[in-house]
């Protein structure tokens, strides 16, 4: 993705080729400094004040993003080039990646571990529950797979999500990869 887009537009972006809507808090640690949305409610920086190449230059390659605080999802994003490129020729397109991601509300890394585990076991106290739990994101039961990724949206296709942005400044790629939990 382009160094010049601001951080803001990096989330959105992130939110998308996960599956994920978007309901949740997050934020950037860049060099020791939160940034997330504009609010007067959270002590953050303004996230829309630093483009991708300027997080680069004051955290280096590698920074945290934090996603929905109460599921506690932590995620390292690591920046391989931070070039500016011309708005016209910024389309967001997921270009590679691992692994579903894990589905939205599931209870973070903890419980993200409790779903798989419950989904391959159908004698686990829980497997029913959350057999219907996923089937109200997939729209059918038995559709989540833990090791499908499809680049159509990085995020094993349960959420309906086939376009990743209509806003031009959001057109570039990225690698995304869900590594196993526990």
């Amino acid at each position: 993705m382009s160094g010049n887009l601001p951080l803001g537009l990096v989330h959105e972006f992130l939110q998308q080729t996960m599956g994920w809507r978007n309901t949740h808090l997050h934020r950037f640690e860049i060099a020791g400094r939160h940034l997330g949305p504009a609010s007067r409610d959270y002590e953050m920086g303004d996230e829309d004040l630093l483009t991708l190449t300027q997080a680069v230059e004051l955290a280096g390659p590698r920074f945290r993003y934090d996603y929905d605080f109460g599921d506690g999802w932590e995620h390292w994003i690591e920046v391989e080039d931070s070039r500016s490129l011309p708005v016209a020729t910024l389309t967001p397109v997921c270009i590679d990646g691992g692994r579903a991601c894990p589905p939205e509300d599931c209870g973070g890394p903890v419980g993200y571990g409790e779903l798989l585990e419950a989904l391959k076991d159908s004698r686990h106290p829980r497997h029913e529950e959350l057999l219907d739990w996923i089937s109200t994101i997939s729209g059918s039961k038995a559709t989540f797979d833990p090791e499908r990724f499809e680049r159509t949206t990085g995020s094993g296709g349960r959420q309906g999500n086939t376009a990743l942005s209509t806003r031009p400044e959001m057109r570039q790629g990225l690698r995304y990869s869900s590594g196993r939990s526990r």
